[in-house]
């Protein structure tokens, strides 16, 4: 079945990782520079908007012996669905014809990482490593010049470096089709399991809005809290649970030698004899990490304006093919202390 391979480079005000591929493709600000993009072992081209549709994404919507493929294909997929479709009019293509060379390299243990699956195969075309720093630049706004409004949104968008943009995002397509060629897709049965998984982070789950912003502000007060006593602790030597030297550094100056403050090695010297500010110090910061309001900041992030949060399930996320959770991080979430969580939901909904 012929292949259309494709790469769309993006600009948003948002930031990728911090709120997720979905809230990421269906904002506002979010659009593309361009698409790169082939058919099999043809010439890799260049779209850019106020160009029309592409007939070979018109050929791959309407024939089903067509399949498109992409590294990491959920991403291209949200932004056809969020931004290709209802702005330029491009077609979309049904789930069960799109392909993730990602995947299929996920599926032998080999790296997520487009420049590290390259090189471990030691491909013809590796990652532009260069054109990967220039992306990074160009896919966030770029700081106001003098007599521009300070309050505007500005690119980088030096017709040079657009070029320079071009190039990079055919590479990437080089690359992912040099790789598909060694690996292959994952195999039928496989590819459906893939497919559900796309489905499903479609769907997403449901966050309480409430109960999450009682959550933010017990938070908030929890580590307004720790700090003010960590402070008062130690003299302001530490004035923040978050200031690891700071927190070492006395903690040796008061007899306690530690390589590190992570839960466990803080635990272990709670059960030896300690002075007791040590002690307290030490309670307080592993308070302060479970206190901490960024696993909130993160859920509200990831949140969608209709309350889901999509794409938190990472497909073959270790190398033994069990799931992962990225953003809000679902499989790792604190259990529940009390068994009354009606009480306990009640008690963060008052703060």
């Amino acid at each position: 079945m012929p292949i259309l391979y494709r790469d769309y480079e993006t600009r948003s005000v948002l930031e990728l990782p911090k709120v997720g591929a979905h809230v990421y493709a269906a904002h506002a600000s979010t659009d593309v520079w361009c698409c790169a993009y082939a058919v099999d072992d043809g010439p890799v081209q260049i779209w850019m908007p106020g160009m029309p549709v592409p007939p070979e994404f018109i050929e791959a919507a309407n024939n089903p012996k067509r399949l498109v493929s992409a590294f990491n294909d959920q991403f291209e997929r949200l932004v056809e669905q969020y931004i290709m479709a209802p702005r330029y009019g491009w077609p979309t293509i049904p789930i069960e014809r799109h392909r993730c060379s990602q995947a299929a390299g996920l599926a032998l243990a080999l790296p997520a990482n487009l420049a590290a699956l390259g090189k471990a195969l030691n491909l013809e075309y590796q990652k532009d490593d260069a054109g990967h720093r220039l992306m990074l630049q160009m896919s966030r706004p770029r700081k106001p010049r003098k007599g521009e409004d300070p309050s505007g949104i500005y690119w980088v968008d030096d017709p040079e470096k657009i070029e320079r943009l071009h190039a990079y995002c055919r590479r990437d397509v080089e690359t992912e089709r040099a790789a598909h060629k060694r690996i292959g897709f994952l195999p039928a049965a496989e590819q459906k399991v893939w497919e559900l998984d796309a489905v499903i982070n479609d769907r997403g789950f449901h966050l309480d809005s409430e109960l999450l912003e009682g959550a933010l502000r017990v938070s908030a007060n929890a580590e307004t809290e720790i700090n003010r006593e960590i402070a008062e602790i130690t003299g302001g030597a530490v004035t923040t649970i978050n200031e690891v030297a700071r927190l070492l550094t006395w903690l040796r100056e008061h007899g306690c030698e530690l390589a590190d403050v992570r839960k466990p090695t803080l635990r272990k010297v709670l059960t030896n004899s300690v002075a007791p500010e040590v002690r307290r110090a030490i309670e307080l910061r592993l308070a302060g990490a479970h206190a901490a309001a960024s696993k909130f900041v993160t859920m509200k992030n990831w949140r969608g304006a209709d309350g889901r949060v999509r794409g938190a399930l990472k497909y073959h996320g270790a190398s033994t093919g069990r799931w992962a959770s990225w953003g809000v991080q679902i499989h790792n979430l604190k259990r529940p202390e009390t068994k009354d969580l009606e009480a306990a939901m009640a008690a963060v909904l008052k703060g």
